[in-house]
């Protein structure tokens, strides 16, 4: 009961997660130089992330694999948080950590550019 409220809330966190960024997306910047300037940033974060990933995989894997491999000593069977179920949740949330971590870079590099882009047309407003 309490595992499907979880993933109902989860489902409805990325439904709207997917909302906004269309929304942002929908929004045009209107200035060239700003799209461009920002395709550069967005370039070398994702190349960064790319990079840090290829890392990180690698931890988590061995990570997953010392605690799938704990369910083996004597001294810790039946303990809570070890053995091959928690390895392969914590293989599963490194995953969705990555995946989230991704959107997040690619969500706020567009809306960087279109808050600027309004920042240059618009100024700021007087209350």
């Amino acid at each position: 009961m309490f595992i499907g409220f979880r993933l109902v809330l989860s489902a409805i966190s990325i439904l709207l997660c997917l909302v906004l960024f269309k929304k942002i997306k929908k929004i045009k910047v209107g200035h060239e130089r700003i799209e461009e300037i920002a395709s550069y940033i967005h370039d070398g974060a994702m190349a960064f992330m790319r990079r840090q990933y290829r890392i990180i995989i690698y931890f988590a894997l061995i990570v997953g694999g010392l605690l799938a491999m704990t369910e083996f000593i004597p001294a810790l069977e039946g303990a809570e948080g070890v053995g091959w179920k928690s390895a392969i949740a914590f293989v599963v949330g490194a995953l969705f950590s990555g995946l989230a971590g991704m959107g997040r870079h690619a969500t706020r590099h567009q809306s960087q550019s279109r808050t600027t882009s309004a920042a240059n047309t618009s100024g700021m407003r007087s209350p």
